[in-house]
């Protein structure tokens, strides 16, 4: 079953894929260009993925960074001479 899309959702399509691609996409089936956007999205979150992993790898180090200043720091009393 094919679904039936409205000219406003098909000219969205289009100006998204006009905006995205590297040729015209009056030159591309409707097929074609709602593919062109599927795999565009889905490298999007590929990529939003990675970020994203990326940045709590980058917390955790924070984090590891910051208990082991806080561990290395001298209490009031002590003497730290090298």
């Amino acid at each position: 079953m094919r679904p039936n899309v409205s000219d406003d959702v098909a000219d969205r399509l289009e100006e998204l894929v006009d905006e995205e691609a590297r040729l015209p996409a009056s030159s591309l089936t409707f097929e074609d260009r709602l593919e062109y956007l599927l795999d565009t999205f889905e490298g999007y979150r590929t990529t939003c993925g990675r970020q994203s992993d990326r940045i709590d790898h980058l917390e955790r180090e924070l984090e590891e960074a910051k208990r082991e200043d806080t561990d290395d720091t001298p209490t009031v009393g002590e003497d730290r001479r090298w």
